[in-house]
């Protein structure tokens, strides 16, 4: 019994660690500005200057076209335009991206926080998709607030496929985006990323091995 026993909780760590394993985070509150904190000494933003005024802008964030500003502590971004943050990161082969965010938007529009893989550190070139968090339109909505208010935001969620080894040498980058046509904003705030190993398939089936191997010496015993 002491052996099966023994057996049992060596299977149960070698399963805990495979799924642990090398674990880490990409962003977060402290980790590449996931809860998009801005240059100022008093941690709050004026809606002046967009992010033309460094008073405004996200450390470590840059936008695709026009302004956006850093409201509340959450991202303020209007007209369809995205945000982006090159983590710097290098992808790893064989992973699982998660991405978590809170967000809203307008009733009939989408936002979301995507993971992409690009091809090059400063996001240039060829990008392949990693993970996607979106809110679907009607999920939740804000009416028109004041300049100055933030409306509730709703957390969203997404862990992607498996990346391929081809990938090991791109970059994580970490962008935001917003379904909105001529007028209108949506909002960001407190993005999480994080990459979890996928086990091999080798050592899956040896530790399943030993599992069944357990369970049969349990039962004998």
């Amino acid at each position: 019994m002491f052996k099966a026993n023994v057996l049992f909780v060596a299977v149960s760590s070698l399963l805990a660690g495979a799924s642990m394993a090398q674990a880490a985070v990409i962003m977060d509150a402290t980790t590449n500005n996931g809860s998009l904190s801005i240059n100022s000494s008093n941690g709050l933003a004026p809606n002046n200057g967009g992010w033309g005024n460094a008073v405004s802008k996200p450390l470590g964030w840059e936008i695709t076209g026009g302004s956006g500003y850093t409201q509340n502590e959450a991202m303020q971004n209007y007209y369809g335009w995205e945000a982006y943050n090159n983590t710097g990161t290098l992808v790893t082969a064989n992973t699982q991206y998660s991405v978590s965010a809170a967000v809203n938007t307008y009733a009939n529009k989408s936002v979301g926080v995507k993971v992409l893989a690009t091809e090059h550190a400063d996001g240039t070139g060829a990008s392949v998709l990693l993970a996607d968090a979106q809110l679907n339109p009607g999920t939740a909505s804000t009416t028109w607030p004041t300049y100055n208010s933030l409306p509730p935001l709703t957390t969203v969620s997404n862990t992607g496929a498996a990346t391929s080894p081809a990938l090991s040498t791109y970059y994580v980058q970490v962008r935001t985006y917003g379904d909105l046509d001529a007028f209108g904003y949506y909002w960001v705030d407190d993005i999480v990323v994080t990459s979890a190993p996928v086990p091999e398939p080798a050592s899956m089936l040896t530790l399943l091995g030993l599992g069944s191997l357990s369970m049969l010496k349990r039962r004998r015993l």
